[in-house]
């Protein structure tokens, strides 16, 4: 008799500590993130505990790995894409993501916009090297615990800075070509010189950033420029697209601008001109 009622009441305490335990897991929907920057990083693909606080709230920590493919941006570059103030940045970007039922029914979205939770978080992700594994915490209510989660990426680009190029229009080499784009304010302002030119003989560039264009991981931008000799005097136009690009997904990225160039004389040159990769 006392034996039993001693199993009975293990039993008891066994079902009553079960009852009072919580847990939970949460895996990703997909390792692959998507939008732009959905080959650069990668969801690692593990079983994540929930974590349960005494007010009702829950979180989860998800790990994110940099890929070797290159970022159209660098570390000190780019800004979380929801921030208020992007400050000096060049770049914005930043992670959304979509927490799902059992189902796969939606519980809930932040889209990298407007997701300004963990923002310290994010643009450590943003900053990682490639091989290097970086944190994010959701947060939700205990009333809908997800199952699983996807993330979605997202790009702004800004403007170049200063930046130099190289190369030449038609057979006539450049060089000292410094421009900026503003891709905000869709402006740019530039000078250079011909290789043959005189110390202090520049010439000057003013135009406007038009259409953006994106393809394969490249951002292309129509650009139309009007060239004077800094003394008021029109003497030529530059028609032609400027490109964020790299040459596979592995290298970096760098500026060319190509196009047409029509003098004071109307004769038309092409021109042909790139920076050095973001970075360097």
């Amino acid at each position: 008799m006392t034996k039993n009622l001693l199993s009975a009441c293990a039993l008891i305490l066994v079902c009553l500590l079960t009852g009072c335990s919580k847990e939970a897991f949460v895996t990703p929907a997909s390792t692959t993130p998507e939008g732009p920057l959905a080959k650069c990083f990668e969801i690692v693909d593990e079983k994540y505990p929930v974590q349960f606080a005494d007010d009702g709230d829950c979180s989860v920590t998800i790990k994110i790995k940099r890929t070797d493919v290159s970022l159209p941006f660098t570390p000190e570059t780019v800004a979380l894409i929801s921030a208020k103030d992007a400050g000096d940045a060049l770049a914005l970007a930043g992670f959304g993501y979509t927490l799902l039922d059992a189902n796969g029914k939606k519980i809930e979205t932040e889209t990298p916009e407007k997701n300004d939770d963990a923002a310290e978080e994010q643009l450590k992700l943003l900053k990682l090297k490639p091989g290097e594994t970086g944190e994010i915490t959701l947060e939700f209510d205990s009333d809908e615990i997800p199952e699983k989660v996807a993330f979605s990426t997202a790009v702004r680009l800004l403007g170049t800075g200063d930046i130099e190029l190289t190369g030449g229009i038609d057979r006539y080499t450049v060089k000292n070509f410094k421009i900026g784009f503003d891709f905000a304010d869709k402006e740019v302002k530039g000078k250079y010189q011909y290789s043959t030119s005189p110390a202090g003989a520049y010439l000057y560039l003013d135009g406007e950033v038009g259409k953006l264009t994106e393809s394969d991981g490249n951002y292309i931008f129509t650009i139309n420029m009007h060239e004077d000799n800094g003394q008021g005097m029109i003497t030529g136009v530059f028609d032609g697209e400027l490109a964020l690009k790299r040459d596979s997904d592995t290298t970096p990225y760098y500026y060319t601008l190509t196009g047409n160039f029509v003098n004071y004389n109307g004769k038309e040159f092409v021109y042909n001109l790139r920076s050095a990769p973001l970075g360097e």
